[in-house]
């Protein structure tokens, strides 16, 4: 009796499928816990691990309270919304008050500033082992206004950040990264 290739083919075990195997990079993981910078950066393209990293990074013993930014923080109301939460997260009550002037207002881009002041002011007790991670940040930097909201909350209030982007964000100098104020892992310390 001569064996059907088809029978021969059910006598073999099927090969076991393959699990994603993410490998840590602790010399990136130092290189973000030695930086003194309040902000971090994780700057390549799609690919790179941007996200893997920032949550590996996260798993050390960081606290961090998480945005993932969608093409609908660009706008103001939505991303204002967004970090008010995430920072409610780790200072409770700091998006009560941010809250309460989106939905009376008609338009958050005319009262930005104003906006800005309101998150900054209850996040003023932001503790120095806490941080905010914004992933996916590029979506934030399609809105000028968006970006300008981030800057203004980062430049008034004591938050440590951690952006992962595509693209690096428009108020980050060469400079601020050149004497180490904003710490940039780029797109070639990524690929390695």
């Amino acid at each position: 009796v001569v064996a059907s290739p088809a029978n021969d083919m059910a006598d073999y075990p099927k090969p076991p499928l393959r699990r994603r195997r993410i490998i840590e990079r602790p010399r990136l993981i130092r290189a973000l816990d030695r930086s003194r910078a309040r902000v971090r950066m994780l700057v390549a393209g799609a690919g790179y691990g941007k996200t893997t990293l920032a949550e590996q990074w996260a798993a050390h013993g960081h606290r961090v309270a998480w945005i993932r930014a969608r093409r609908s923080s660009a706008d103001v109301a939505v991303l204002a919304r967004q970090m008010a939460a995430a920072g409610a997260s780790v200072v409770p009550g700091a998006d009560r008050r941010l809250t309460e002037r989106l939905n009376a207002t008609k338009d958050p881009a005319d009262e930005l500033s104003i906006l800005v002041d309101l998150l900054s002011e209850d996040l003023a007790a932001w503790p120095d082992d806490a941080w905010l991670a914004i992933d996916d940040y590029q979506y934030v930097k399609e809105s000028a206004t968006a970006e300008a909201f981030v800057e203004g909350v980062i430049d008034q209030s004591p938050v440590q950040v951690l952006i992962a982007t595509r693209e690096r964000p428009s108020w980050v100098s060469m400079r601020s990264v050149l004497y180490g104020e904003v710490l940039e892992i780029g797109q070639a310390m990524l690929a390695m």
